[in-house]
């Protein structure tokens, strides 16, 4: 987690893209599960039905493919691309990769107050 390599960085942001995914993939699993059958809910209040959605859009593109395209084949690519040995600035590389971690944890987090994320 503290290497600041940045081939190291690119795959760590990929782990963190398909962590991310099986998050937003629970979540898809959910809206499917309420809409299997009619008259059939797994979830009472359509405000929480509305929230999964909007949730699980949000970490699908901002927790999974942009982490996975800019984080991590960026990290991988960029550097050989340019024919440089790394980034400009690893440790800044390294910090920006640890902030995506608490980020998803407030993100998920949030949703559990009063009526989870906004829907949109």
């Amino acid at each position: 987690f503290l290497s600041s390599n940045a081939k190291d960085i690119g795959v760590l942001y990929l782990i963190y893209a398909l962590f991310s995914g099986l998050v937003g993939t629970a979540f898809s699993v959910l809206i499917r599960l309420e809409l299997s059958g009619p008259g059939v809910q797994y979830i009472a209040d359509n405000q929480l039905y509305n929230s999964i959605i909007t949730a699980h859009a949000i970490i699908m593109i901002f927790f999974m493919v942009m982490p996975a395209l800019i984080g991590g084949f960026g990290n991988f690519l960029l550097p050989l691309g340019l024919g440089g040995p790394d980034m400009a600035f690893p440790r800044l590389n390294n910090i920006s990769y640890l902030s995506l971690i608490p980020s998803i944890v407030l993100f998920l987090f949030a949703g559990g107050i009063e009526n989870g994320v906004g829907t949109g």
